[in-house]
């Protein structure tokens, strides 16, 4: 069995705060042409894949706070999805509002769509890894 390292828990919620940010920022900004062009393969437009990659990157995020809890796992893969796809959700209410931004059900769909894909990717590297915590030299990070 592989070691999957674990960084002390205020640091992994400062990358969840930090995907958040992210998430959050494009969501609100308007769009370059560019994104609503056709995106790989011709199935979906650019932004939808973005809309996967940002709600994965998320959850992984997500995910990695809850890493060492002390809960079975399906509960922490659950509690990532739903809190991801309930954020997508929120976030797409918002755009909603903004004159500059339209809300869509097809990216609550890959919202949703993505941090399944997160999930799915938590449960293979818990199934093939030991989470042990980081040792730091030099004393507390953070």
């Amino acid at each position: 069995m592989y070691r999957l390292p674990v960084v002390p828990k205020r640091v992994r919620y400062l990358a969840f705060g930090v995907a958040l940010a992210l998430v959050v920022a494009f969501s609100i900004v308007p769009l370059p042409d560019w994104v609503t062009d056709t995106g790989p393969f011709g199935l979906f437009p650019i932004r939808q894949h973005l809309h996967l990659l940002a709600y994965a990157g998320l959850a992984l995020a997500l995910g990695y706070v809850f890493v060492d809890a002390d809960r079975p796992d399906w509960q922490l893969l659950v509690l990532v999805f739903v809190v991801a796809t309930v954020l997508g959700l929120g976030l797409e209410l918002l755009q909603s509002t903004l004159e500059h931004r339209t809300a869509s059900s097809g990216d609550v769909l890959m919202n949703a769509a993505g941090a399944t894909v997160a999930v799915l990717l938590w449960r293979v590297l818990l199934t093939r890894t030991r989470p042990t915590p980081v040792e730091f030299p030099v004393g507390p990070l953070l």
